[in-house]
């Protein structure tokens, strides 16, 4: 199984540079990088953050997202 968090954000590249340096004792790196997706990746079975470019800042809703892979069914929920 695999999971990504997916992280709502205005500016992904200073997000991607706060969780590099985060995670760095975990050696997670760069990935996919397509607008308006950046991800981050670390060795398995750790997961994987998704960057989502978002227009608007944060207002009041959670901006974190879970999402499980379990091979043909998946589960999206909110965390």
């Amino acid at each position: 199984m695999q999971i990504v968090v997916t992280l709502d954000c205005v500016d992904t590249e200073a997000q991607a540079n706060f969780w590099l340096a985060a995670l760095a004792p975990l050696d997670y790196r760069r990935g996919f990088h397509g607008p308006p997706y950046l991800s981050l990746v670390g060795p398995a079975p750790a997961p994987t953050l998704l960057l989502q470019h978002v227009p608007e800042p944060k207002q009041g809703k959670n901006r974190c997202h879970e999402m499980r892979d379990q091979g043909c069914r998946s589960c999206h929920r909110a965390v």
